[in-house]
């Protein structure tokens, strides 16, 4: 039996090289179970997005076990659905209100701040495209906008989102590639950078 690092490791390896096909016949593979865990969910629906299936993506999610997620997992998946809707119905102002009711149900002390920088992502996501379309204030997307670096600090260490580590470690490291990323990749939630 293939554990959910490895697979999505493996998912994250196609992605990365944009073998997508390989991505898809390696994804039909795999048990149900496996991919109704919502991590693995996740990273297929992302995957499909990028591929331009947005039918797809969204009839992972939806099949996703959620009683198997995190609080922050939860609250990603669901905001990850509502965002789709903007992509498959233009349903800018349906996502706006799944995404506070998602944030009105979700107990924001059991969530991990990585993940919750992940689920502001999402967030950001959605009232960007909102913005964009003129079904909010300028502002809104001006504030949205503005909260990206500080999320972007915690955001790879969210088990919900493709870690740097993950990406380095698929490309052999990828110190060639990136140097001044290499050496940070280790600093921790918590700690000021060196």
């Amino acid at each position: 039996m293939t554990s959910i690092s490895e697979v999505l490791s493996q998912l994250r390896s196609y992605g990365h090289r944009g073998a997508y096909s390989e991505l898809t016949n390696y994804a039909d593979e795999l048990p149900l179970a496996v991919k109704q865990s919502p991590l693995v969910s996740l990273e297929l629906s992302r995957a499909f997005l990028r591929q331009g299936r947005p039918i797809d993506a969204e009839a992972v999610l939806t099949a996703a076990n959620l009683a198997t997620a995190t609080p922050g997992g939860h609250l990603i998946l669901t905001l990850e659905k509502a965002s789709l809707s903007i992509y498959r119905q233009m349903a800018i102002q349906a996502a706006l209100q799944a995404a506070q009711a998602a944030f009105a149900a979700a107990e924001p002390q059991s969530i991990d701040p990585a993940d919750r920088a992940g689920a502001d992502r999402v967030h950001i996501r959605i009232l960007l495209s909102a913005a964009t379309y003129f079904e909010t204030f300028k502002e809104q997307g001006q504030q949205a906008r503005d909260r990206l670096p500080a999320i972007a600090k915690i955001l790879p260490y969210s088990k919900y989102h493709c870690k740097v580590r993950d990406y380095l470690e698929s490309q052999g490291n990828g110190s060639e590639y990136c140097p001044s990323l290499t050496s940070k990749v280790d600093i921790r939630l918590g700690y000021s950078e060196p």
